[in-house]
This record gives structure tokens, sequence and C-alpha cells, in this order.
């Protein structure tokens, strides 16, 4: 028999308690479950079964909820016939099973951070809970004190949210062109968003010039417009929804449509007026010496290179960016700090549409007319093509009666 981890050892500093795990889609520790400790990490066993490990360390926290067989709480089983069995570690654990199953993080302010960070994730379905308010953490306690905080602002939302992220099957969602979503905006408001297309979809449809740089983005990016409003109803019709402003256009990866994580809650008929794009500057290794500027489907080379050297292109593809909503219900511009049209950058702007000759265009639209680029009617002909008319049915014609038959005659 193998030498068994030694489980006589002093309670970690820190530790969640059952309510804190609950709050944050963790599992509870019930009595029975046997404590074993990996040099710094807390694993837990259900007989042979281990259930949950954890890690207390001065740079954060780390518990994740699994389901591994293991051999006498030493070895972990394989998975298929053709594996091994792997002696448990420490390093087993946080740096290979940590993404078996469901697991929260607590980084904090340190010597790495400027910022501290708190997620919950959920990699059996890919289902995430946000957090709000997470970035001045510098230690366990500070963390216990959020955590409590947060616990009695948590509505029956966010609680059904919760309970989705630990138990909901794995998805594969559909998404279109004008399907409006929902996510986050904090512990009590929604947000909403609309989708005008997927860059997938419009390099395949062939609709970007040779040098564009949207040739060269990775993942499945998808072009979304944020409604200015938040609520605490989570199903608003979309008529409603209609009616509020939207903000400037941005991209976004497709994981949280893809996976579930931001619900489609109905779908719009495009208009033009709904179609924007982003713009920026930037540089591209096929431009050496030479800074570009594009504005949804429009490019233009630019002479100066460095032009571009405080904005960002726009094409680290990431997470939705709430920022412009968050901006636009402090009462401040809805823009993105690093997008070219942000007031930050107006002289930047105003420069570049000089050099290219478009000076003083104040929208998409006109923009696309001057560049004689994809116009928003064409990309909504594109993206959102209108379903063809049912034919109707010609009346049939009523069937003739059949003719009576006649009785044969009898033989005399």
């Amino acid at each position: 028999m193998p030498k068994q981890p030694s489980s006589d050892f002093s309670q970690p500093f820190f530790e969640l308690d059952n309510a804190e795990r609950d709050s944050v889609g963790l599992d509870p520790v019930p009595p029975h479950w046997a404590r074993v400790m990996f040099k710094d990490t807390v694993a837990f066993f259900d007989g042979d079964t281990l259930r949950k490990f954890l890690r207390a360390g001065a740079d954060g926290y780390l518990e994740v909820d699994t389901l591994l067989e293991t051999r006498e709480r030493a070895f972990l089983l394989p998975k298929t016939s053709r594996g091994k069995e792997r002696k448990i570690s420490a390093a087993v654990l946080l740096m290979t099973e940590r993404a078996n199953g469901r697991w929260f993080q607590a980084s904090f302010i340190g010597e790495r951070l400027k910022e501290s960070d708190v997620s919950a994730l959920n990699t059996r379905n890919m289902r995430a809970i946000d957090f709000w308010q997470d970035g001045s953490l510098h230690n366990h306690a500070e963390l216990r004190v959020y955590l409590r905080a947060r616990m009695q602002r948590i509505s029956d939302g966010l609680h059904q949210e919760i309970a989705e992220m630990k138990s909901a099957p794995r998805q594969q969602l559909k998404y279109r062109p004008g399907d409006v979503f929902r996510f986050r905006i904090d512990d009590t408001r929604y947000g909403f968003g609309l989708l005008l297309g997927s860059l997938k979809e419009i390099r395949t449809a062939g609709l970007l010039p040779q040098d564009h740089p949207w040739h060269y983005v990775m993942s499945v990016p998808l072009i979304v417009r944020l409604f200015d409003g938040a609520s605490a109803d989570p199903h608003p019709s979309v008529e409603a929804l209609s009616a509020w402003p939207l903000l400037p256009a941005q991209t976004m990866m497709d994981n949280q449509l893809f996976w579930g994580g931001f619900p489609v809650i109905g779908r719009k008929a495009l208009v033009p007026g709904d179609i924007d794009f982003p713009c920026g500057v930037g540089t591209a290794p096929t431009q050496e010496g030479h800074a570009f500027f594009y504005w949804g489907f429009g490019w233009h080379r630019l002479a100066d290179a460095a032009i571009g050297d405080e904005t960002d292109s726009g094409m680290g593809i990431g997470m939705l960016d709430r920022t412009p909503l968050q901006e636009a219900l402090a009462g401040r511009v809805p823009g993105r700090p690093w997008e070219l049209r942000h007031p930050e950058h107006a002289a930047t702007f105003k420069r570049v549409l000089a050099e290219i000759g478009c000076d003083g265009v104040a929208d998409y639209a006109a923009y696309a007319q001057w560049a004689g680029s994809l116009s928003p009617e064409a990309f909504i002909a594109q993206m959102q093509p209108a379903e063809p008319t049912p034919k109707s049915k010609p009346k049939s014609k009523p069937k003739a009666k059949p003719k009576a038959k006649r009785a044969p005659k009898a033989n005399t």
C-alpha cells in the first residue's frame, strides 16, 4: 500500500465557508469528507473520490470542485483504458486538474497585479459568473468582506444564474444577425446588446478589401452594439428595447453567445440606423513603414506609421466591453477610450479623415457613401436578407362529382 499523504496539519489560514461557497457556485463541504494535505494544497475526498481541492496563498485563493476517482487517495485513476495512473501532488492538482470542473479564483493586488480579480467558471459547460467592484482586494480578509457584502445584494435572477452555472448542460447555440442578447451590468441590473454580424461570415462573403485588418483577426469575432440603458427585468420586449439608443459598435469573441452565457432574448429586424462599425488606425506586417485606417469595410493606407501610437486598432478581440455602457449610465461620454472616435483622439481622427480626403464625415453611412464602401442597406441585405414571401397556392378547381354507375341490365 502506498504511503498516504499526511492529513495531520494546521488549518489553512483562510478557507471559504459553505455559505460563501454557495454564493460563488461551489459545492459545500459536508462533515464526512476527508481532508488530505498535499504540500500547500488541501484535498477533500468522499471515500476514494476526489471532490474538491483548494489553495490559499499570499497572492490569492483558488478552490476547485471536481469529481476524480483515485486509488487509496494517492493516485488519480486513468479516464480511459489507455491512460496511466498519476500520483497526486499539489502541482498536478493546481496545474492540470483545475480545468476539470467548477473553479473559483481570487488574485490579489501585489508585485504582479495593480488590480485584484475575482472569477468563477464551470469548465464543463463554459458558464461563468461576473463579479463587480473586485479590483481593490489585497488579502483574504478583504476577500471575505467583499463576498459577504455581495451576498447581501444577490438578486433572485443572479441566484438562478449561479444555479445554471453549477448544473446547466453544455450547449452550443446558433446565433444570427439581429439577435438581441442579455448580459449583466452588476449584481442587480441587466444590459442588452444587438448582434450585427460575424467577421467569419463577412470574410466568407468576400466583403473585405484585400489588406483590411479584419483578415488577420483570430477566433470568431462578432460585431455588436449595446443598448443605452439598464433594467432589473431580464426579459424586456424587443419592441421596448428598440426605443433605446444604441452605443457605438464594438467587436467581441463569440464564446459567451455560443455557450449560452449571454442568453438571446429575441430578434430584431435590422434597419439602416442600427448599423455602425468600429474604426481605428494601426500597423500590419504587410504595411511596413506605413499605418492603415479602417472604418467598417473601408480601408486606407496612411503615410505616417506613428499616427496610431496612442490609439488601438481594435484588433485585439476580447470579451464584451461594458465600459461604454457604464460610462453612458454615469452620464459620461459612452465611447471606448482607445477607439479612434473617442473625444480624447478627436485631433488624430480629424487628421486621418483629412489625409484620406473626407474630413467632416459624421457617421459610418456618410463615410461609406463617400468611400464607395458597403452601405448599411447593403450590409443588411447581405447579413439579414428578407425572408421570401410564401407563395399562395392557386385555388384548386372543385372536383367534378363522379357519374353514378348504371345498374347492369337484367337478362330476359
